[in-house]
């Protein structure tokens, strides 16, 4: 394993611990109620504040997929190792 991958390793066991703990739950719960609360226009006074809103939803929702997203880049780099090792021998 080169270095690189040792450090995404570490990076992986990190994002885990993190989402198993009791303030992620906490925070998922938050950023969803928000998300539920900025997704109505009902009160948008003008176009500024609609884009506004759209991006507190996109950062809202890259956080609440964070976990997603880290195990799709887990399997990326798990097919880059065989690859890299199969093209090795």
């Amino acid at each position: 394993m080169n270095e690189e991958a040792l450090e995404f390793e570490k990076y992986y066991n990190s994002m885990k611990d993190l989402f198993v703990s009791e303030g992620w739950n906490y925070l998922v719960k938050d950023l969803t109620n928000n998300a539920n609360h900025i997704n109505s226009v009902e009160t948008v006074k003008d176009s500024d504040e609609l884009f506004h809103r759209k991006g507190q939803l996109t950062v809202i929702a890259n956080i609440l997929h964070l976990e997603n997203q880290l195990e799709a880049l887990r399997q990326q780099q798990e097919e880059n190792e065989i690859i890299a090792e199969e093209e090795a021998k």
